[in-house]
């Protein structure tokens, strides 16, 4: 039986879901992982120690909890977690090492759907109103997915520009004057 630490959990399925900056990121596995501890306090999820199951004190500080992928998942199920875990194994030098890998529940999301939540996190970072974005702003929102560039999703040189273009038709965001720029040369 392969054991996880919740710990590994939480930073998996944050790493999996997240591409905000480092504070928001942290903030989130922090309260994961208080979620499930709390669950392993209150025994909806499975728990093990070094020396096998076992239920946790709330006096204990600090406690370090491993559960298993079937109990993750399970727990994960009933809470309607996107996400679910597998264990995978990864052969190094110094033998074999298990870790925890996030995988979403959904489908896949596509290069263009990846981008366009970088781009909408991107106007939620500066504080803009995604259906009203001021002048100047799509500029401030490229230069921001760009310097950040997660995965290399705009390492072309017309990314940004074919997300932006899609994410207007789909009607996910637009210019606060989108009128006067959308019938701009069609006389």
């Amino acid at each position: 039986m392969s054991r996880v630490s919740l710990n590994d959990v939480a930073e998996a399925i944050t790493n999996a879901q997240s591409t905000e900056d480092y504070i928001v990121h942290h903030a989130k596995k922090i309260q994961l992982l208080n979620q499930l501890r709390e669950a392993a306090l209150c025994g909806a999820l499975a728990c093990y120690n070094y020396y096998g199951k076992y239920q946790p004190k709330e006096t204990e500080s600090n406690f370090i909890i491993f559960s298993t992928e079937k109990a993750v998942n399970k727990y994960l199920e009933e809470i309607e977690s996107p996400f679910r875990y597998r264990v995978k194994e990864a052969v190094e030098d110094m033998g074999e090492v298990s870790h925890v890998v996030a995988e979403p529940n959904q489908k896949t999301l596509s290069k263009l759907e990846r981008q366009q939540q970088i781009i909408l996190n991107a106007i939620k970072t500066k504080g803009f109103d995604p259906k009203a974005i001021p002048d100047g702003g799509k500029g401030t929102i490229k230069s921001i997915c760009e310097l950040e560039n997660i995965d290399d999703l705009f390492n072309a040189g017309t990314a940004f520009d074919r997300a932006w273009k899609k994410g207007v038709e789909e009607l996910i965001w637009r210019m606060e004057y989108h009128e006067s720029y959308a019938h701009r040369g069609n006389n």
